[in-house]
């Protein structure tokens, strides 16, 4: 019951987003996707054990594949163009793959193993 009050006002702002003046069961369903996945996010990082250090070397790596993505305009990345990119700047295999994956779970993007790619979601 407590969600459901944040799903309403979340349903309407998309709604207003748009000026239409009544909510549509698309502004329900993306309300629903939004607290989704903002509640899979706290989830996650409940899960995980963090020190700080583990955080600042994912944003850190986030930052060289996103900036690197943004200097190539592609949304996606050949997985192998990622790790020489990342590997030349000193970091561990441990570390991308803990970053690819903490991504992921946050749909900030898909890795395609059997392309080989990292892709963006937008």
């Amino acid at each position: 019951m407590r969600i459901l009050f944040p799903i309403f006002r979340l349903s309407r702002a998309l709604a207003r987003l748009k000026f239409h003046s009544i909510v549509s069961y698309l502004d329900i369903q993306e309300a629903c996707r939004l607290i989704g996945t903002s509640i899979k996010s706290l989830e996650v990082l409940k899960r995980k054990d963090f020190s700080q250090n583990q955080v600042d070397l994912r944003k850190k790596i986030y930052y060289l594949i996103r900036n690197f993505s943004i200097q190539e305009e592609k949304l996606s990345i050949d997985l192998l163009n990622l790790e020489i990119l990342i590997f030349g700047k000193g970091f561990s295999r441990q570390s991308l793959v803990d970053c690819l994956r903490f991504y992921e779970d946050l749909n900030v993007w898909k890795i395609n193993v059997s392309r080989g790619e990292l892709l963006f979601l937008i």
